[in-house]
């Protein structure tokens, strides 16, 4: 496939980011596409006949949809069970291990970005109507708002004794979306490896983890372009590479003419705003996933700290006009595709 065609794809599958690389002709190399978590999953797998390559394919389908199904905010699941739990200030259901686990992680990365990055975001999320698929998102009641950012609960708002959770704030509603894709991205590699794959890319919805690479070669990633067809920049990344975006382009509404997204700041309630799109490259999917997050919120001015504590180096935000800010490890690997007039700013490692 050309490359134009490539930076068109990106573009229509929605996707944030694409693996670029054609294949080398000396190994064989599938992907496979289809729908999961409300978006669409792109699994490539390199040096495998089809039969195996289309079997790991779909353990990695069935493992998102479980997933999907266990972690809903709103569903039958057993997060589901917890929200309702906290919302009636009741003490939940024995969670799961892992979820315990992921909850644990969640509550560090929130101390680290100081509190730009929480999972007890769930109640704000549901005001906007985001929390499923954005079709019923709408400026949430002032009051239920003002309310919401009077309590502004945290994860240091959640007690849990025997795997039991509660809260004093009954607005406290676990929504894990700002890190559970990285978790799963992370999952789904894990489960290929033990398969004997050595070589692939978990793309879920533009938010990927390489495993291993192509013989004596990179992956190239693309990464698309928040408001423009194509792609901004591509990107070279080796073995076991996780990169994440966050942007204001994925969930998006208009109301009286103005332009919401599905992005929220925790300190104002409302979309984030002063960066379109922040992309991190890290060896951990789940402190990529919440650091593009983290970073989207602290803006173009205030982010080097919030990465610094986050320990991630390897950035790209750009700016609602179309200015690029780049670090120098992220610099030394990436290629401008589509340099803005607002141009491109350079900055030294967090």
């Amino acid at each position: 496939m050309s490359r134009f065609r490539l930076i068109r794809l990106a573009t229509l599958l929605g996707l944030a980011a694409l693996v670029l690389n054609a294949c080398s002709g000396e190994e064989l190399q599938h992907r496979e596409r289809f729908y999961a978590l409300g978006t669409l999953v792109e699994v490539t797998i390199h040096g495998q006949p089809e039969r195996t390559a289309l079997a790991a394919a779909d353990r990695v389908r069935r493992r998102l949809e479980d997933y999907q199904q266990r972690w809903h905010p709103a569903g039958d699941g057993e997060l589901g069970q917890i929200n309702r739990a906290l919302a009636a200030g009741e003490t939940s259901p024995a969670a799961s291990d892992e979820l315990l686990a992921l909850l644990a992680t969640g509550r560090e990365l929130e101390r680290l970005s100081g509190g730009l990055f929480t999972p007890a975001i769930g109640e704000l999320i549901r005001l906007w109507g985001f929390e499923d698929d954005g079709r019923d998102a709408q400026r949430p009641d002032p009051q239920a708002l003002e309310a919401w950012l009077s309590a502004r609960p945290s994860l240091r708002d959640l007690r849990e004794e025997d795997g039991r959770l509660a809260s004093d704030h009954t607005g406290l509603r676990l929504n894990l979306g700002g890190y559970a894709k990285g978790y799963l991205i992370g999952q789904a590699v894990d489960d290929l490896r033990r398969q004997g794959i050595e070589r692939a890319v978990v793309n879920v919805g533009g938010d990927l983890l390489t495993l291993g690479e192509p013989r004596g070669r990179p992956w190239r990633i693309g990464i698309r372009h928040p408001h423009q067809e194509g792609i901004i920049a591509s990107l070279e990344v080796g073995a076991d590479t996780a990169v994440f975006t966050s942007g204001d382009y994925e969930r998006d509404f208009e109301q009286d003419g103005e332009r919401y997204h599905h992005i929220l700041d925790p300190r104002s309630g409302h979309p984030a705003r002063g960066l379109s799109a922040a992309t991190v490259v890290h060896s951990d999917p789940v402190r990529a996933d919440a650091a593009s997050t983290a970073l989207m919120l602290a803006g173009p001015e205030d982010w080097p700290a919030v990465a610094r504590r986050l320990g991630v180096q390897r950035i790209m935000l750009v700016e609602p006009d179309g200015r690029i800010h780049l670090t120098e490890s992220m610099q030394a690997h990436l290629r401008v595709e589509q340099t803005p007039e607002a141009g491109v700013r350079s900055w030294p490692d967090p």
